[in-house]
């Protein structure tokens, strides 16, 4: 309450414009919704986790429509936010509904906001290698290697495919 009165007081002296504060407060809304995503992810990743080794948990994979939802929402508000783009990677692989088109663009999207994120380099690697791009597939497994060396095993596995 104190940081809205402080605030209107500086705008109605004119030392802050409106749209400082329409930014101020929409920076603060899309780190608000980025930490909702990351816990929401977080909880329904561990429920389904339980779900799959047969433990009798409420899971639902139409909650994973949510993290979606709140991580588009984030984005909108912050184009430059990684954490939401990844708590929505992680809810498209799991949840296997949207196109693999989807989930490579939403990699693509993250590795323009952070160049060394391991999840979407992997998911290239593997979107590359099931559509026969081998130049494609030796690029993103060279770029992933570079930024964790001990990933060398688990690219091999992804590569021997199903």
């Amino acid at each position: 309450m104190l940081r809205t009165t402080v605030l209107l007081m500086f705008l109605s002296m004119g030392a802050l414009q409106a749209q400082d504060v329409i930014e101020v407060a929409s920076a603060k809304r899309a780190a608000s919704l980025a930490a909702e995503v990351f816990y929401l992810a977080r909880d329904v990743g561990d429920r389904m986790s339980q779900h799959l080794i047969g433990a009798e948990v409420d899971y639902d994979p139409a909650e994973w429509d949510e993290v979606i939802r709140l991580a588009d929402e984030a984005v909108v508000l912050n184009p430059h936010m990684h954490q939401p783009r990844s708590a929505k990677l992680f809810a498209l692989v799991a949840t296997e509904r949207k196109g693999e088109d989807e989930i490579r663009d939403c990699a693509l999207e993250i590795l323009e906001v952070y160049a060394d994120d391991i999840p979407a380099l992997v998911v290239l690697v593997e979107y590359h290698r099931i559509h026969g791009n081998d130049d494609q597939v030796l690029q993103y497994k060279e770029r992933a290697l570079e930024v964790d060396p001990g990933l060398g095993p688990a690219l091999d596995l992804i590569l021997m495919g199903d």
